[in-house]
């Protein structure tokens, strides 16, 4: 059986749950999930992977994804190219004189539009069903 590796950020459990459950027919699967060992996130993920016999690797986050400590000079920072949208700040003073001129400019629609194509769920929703067509996986217990 091939493997794959599956990363999930804990705030879309709920939307890899269906796609996991369909792909641990095929594949063996290491799933990565990024949540806090302590949250109702990581308990639901191992409950799930124990009745799916998928292998659970829990990522311990330090910090809420919200956090902006939790993104200096990340990887996601540099996936998500969220440089182009606002500048990474080292201090208060910075960020209070950005805040300041982002009140003041026009708001870049075009940057933000280019961001959120990138990351919008229903886009990526889409790129995986395609991969899975492409391999021919049954979704909802249907051929594409």
């Amino acid at each position: 059986m091939k493997k794959i590796v599956w990363l999930t950020a804990g705030c879309y459990l709920q939307v890899d749950l269906p796609f996991l459950n369909i792909l641990s027919q095929r594949f063996d699967i290491e799933w990565i999930v990024a949540a806090s060992n302590k949250s109702y996130i990581s308990q639901h993920a191992s409950e799930y992977a124990k009745e799916n016999h998928i292998n659970l690797h829990l990522f311990d986050m330090k910090r809420k994804w919200y956090n902006p400590l939790s993104f200096k000079e990340s990887a996601d920072v540099q996936w998500y190219n969220i440089d182009n949208i606002v500048p990474n700040v080292d201090n208060y003073e910075v960020f209070k004189r950005i805040l300041n001129e982002l009140r003041i400019k026009p708001i870049p629609f075009d940057r933000i539009k280019m961001f959120m194509e990138r990351i919008y769920t229903s886009t990526r929703a889409k790129e995986l069903e395609a991969i899975l067509c492409k391999h021919s996986i049954l979704i909802n217990q249907k051929m594409c």
